[in-house]
């Protein structure tokens, strides 16, 4: 085989891939929204364990965090290291949330569902 021909049939095989993944997350977006609209969490299958996830993300907005801090006292630099250490904030909003029954005007959370397969047998 030439290098030539190597190269060929790799970009065939990559072209093939690519037309795979778009075509498993075409099918995983369509069955999602069937769960969703069916109130099923998992689905049992003969090779897979198809499972809906949700991915929480917390993000934090520096500049309504200063002014809020201003409004309310709070020692703002327990949430710096030189820069704004986002963990810390993200841990001092949860504790806000119990302590006060608080929800913090400068943290947004948002959540994502999306599908896991995991085969059977392994």
């Amino acid at each position: 085989m030439t290098i030539k021909e190597a190269r060929e049939d790799l970009e065939v095989l990559l072209l093939i891939d690519k037309d795979t993944k778009n075509r498993i997350a075409g099918a995983k977006e369509l069955l999602l929204t069937i769960m969703q609209a069916e109130g099923i969490r998992t689905l049992e299958g003969d090779n897979y364990t198809i499972t809906k996830a949700v991915r929480v993300s917390k993000d934090v907005d520096e500049s309504s965090l200063r002014i809020w801090a201003a409004q309310n006292e709070l020692p703002i630099e327990l949430m710096y290291d030189n820069v704004l250490n986002k963990d810390r904030a993200v841990e001092y909003a949860g504790e806000q949330l119990k302590v006060n029954g608080e929800i913090v005007p400068w943290m947004q959370v948002s959540e994502l569902e999306y599908l896991t397969s995991k085969p059977k047998g392994k």
